[in-house]
């Protein structure tokens, strides 16, 4: 689920559309996890029968930020991928329209994941753990949520509002 920030769409005639948008999710926390994202797609549409009903695909860049924190350690990660994209939904014909939208991304090659962020906020039983240490849970962490993430064969999108200026 995205809130819409930036938005450009037109209409080609009665059956096509192109467009390009900027998406983000602000941060969402369930304690003591946050995540955000946001994505920018570049979309091709098809209005099949000349109404606000649209079949689209195109190519996006998706990018998800999440943090881990309590009292013992926080951990920041990122994950962003190229993606192919398909999509289906509604939006007004033209000016200021309202609509929403489903879409299905798929991506394209290895993610790129990297831990922003690892700190251990005290000490365990008394001793304190070395840098070494942490650097080392930091790369096997990093290398096990690449994995997890490359491993996803589909990404979901839902528009639940979409508001913009159609062309």
């Amino acid at each position: 689920v995205s809130d819409e920030v930036i938005c450009a769409f037109g209409r080609l005639g009665e059956y096509f559309g192109a467009g390009v948008d900027y998406q983000m999710t602000p941060s969402i926390s369930f304690d003591p996890v946050s995540v955000s994202s946001s994505l920018f797609p570049i979309n091709a549409r098809v209005y099949p029968f000349t109404n606000a009903f649209f079949l689209g695909g195109g190519f996006g860049y998706q990018s998800v930020r999440g943090q881990l924190s309590n009292s013992d350690v926080t951990v920041g990660a990122n994950a962003s991928f190229p993606a192919a994209m398909a999509s289906i939904g509604f939006m007004g014909r033209d000016g200021f329209v309202m609509g929403m939208d489903l879409g299905v991304m798929f991506p394209l090659g290895s993610s790129n994941v990297q831990i922003t962020n690892m700190e251990v906020h005290r000490d365990f039983q008394g001793q304190t753990i070395p840098q070494s240490e942490i650097d080392d849970a930091r790369a096997e962490v990093q290398t096990q949520l690449r994995k997890v993430v490359d491993a996803m064969p589909v990404f979901f999108q839902l528009n639940l509002l979409r508001i913009g200026y159609l062309f």
